[in-house]
């Protein structure tokens, strides 16, 4: 028995990033440095294939598939597309004070119109104490010294190109029985319709993950010893899932939007450089981290 099967898959990908940075400071004192951008991308898919089986003759490959006994034929195309605006500005101020905020304002083709967009924003804040005047005497034994805190959100569309809307899909005549979707029409002829295939969610939306981080950063005897301690609290809301529907909806699942998750946890880090003289470096390096789900 020769079976053949030919198909075409083929991804066209485009993304057009138009940024605008702009930096400047104040007296030496004051340091600046700003970003604002537009982001455009789109992506189309598509994808066919056809199969015979029992070709006779062997001889002929490819070019003796019309005389097999036609198999599978299936065939997809799909597109989405993407919209982003962002931007950023961070604040320096003598190396002592820091300060960020930004925003992303995204649009995904994949959520209805009243939900395609979603806004990000975050911030950060930090100061490096070991600049301070009054740690000045002690930069022997303390050479950095630095207190973080940032808080953020960011989304998640990973979703198929049409979650969010009712799809309909051509019926097939099989060979003995009839699927839902065929229907006898002008002397009874057998005439081939559309069946609805999932149910839209028009609420559907960005999944959001927000999260609060507190950081401590310290190194002992320039750098020799270095020790990071972090907090977090990380919370997952409106998670995209393909969720079970009763089976009197006619449908078996749908995407929606369900529930919310929750991490928090500390995180430890030891470095330490205990030789490192005469080409000879003996480093270690120990981390511990607890979570809670």
């Amino acid at each position: 028995k020769v079976n053949a099967e030919i198909y075409h898959s083929q991804r066209a990908t485009w993304l057009n990033e138009n940024i605008l940075t702009y930096q400047t400071n104040i007296k030496r004192k004051h340091f600046f440095n700003s970003m604002v951008g537009v982001t455009l991308q789109n992506s189309d898919y598509e994808y066919y294939s056809f199969k015979t089986t029992n070709i006779p003759n062997e001889s002929l490959g490819m070019a003796g598939m019309n005389e097999g006994i036609p198999s599978t034929t299936s065939s997809e195309k799909s597109s989405w597309s993407m919209m982003s605006y962002l931007g950023r500005v961070n604040y320096n101020y003598m190396s002592k004070y820091y300060a960020t905020a930004s925003f992303r304002v995204d649009g995904s083709s994949k959520f209805a119109k009243k939900n395609r967009y979603g806004l990000f924003p975050s911030a950060s804040l930090a100061w490096n104490f070991s600049e301070e005047d009054f740690m000045k005497e002690y930069k022997s034994i303390l050479s950095n010294g630095k207190l973080r805190a940032s808080w953020g959100l960011t989304g998640n569309n990973r979703v198929g190109e049409y979650e969010a809307y009712a799809l309909l899909k051509m019926a097939k005549a099989a060979s003995n029985n009839l699927p839902s979707g065929v229907y006898p029409f002008e002397n009874n002829q057998n005439s081939i319709g559309m069946v609805p295939i999932s149910l839209a969610n028009k609420d559907l939306k960005w999944e959001t993950t927000e999260q609060l981080n507190v950081g401590l950063d310290l190194g002992f005897f320039d750098e020799r010893i270095g020790i990071n301690v972090d907090w977090y609290m990380k919370t997952t809301r409106d998670l995209l899932l393909d969720a079970s529907l009763p089976y009197s909806t006619g449908y078996y699942s749908a995407m929606k939007n369900v529930g919310k998750v929750r991490n928090s946890g500390l995180e430890f880090t030891l470095n330490t450089i205990n030789i490192n003289r005469n080409g000879f470096r003996w480093s270690t390096n120990f981390n511990i981290a607890f979570n809670k789900n």
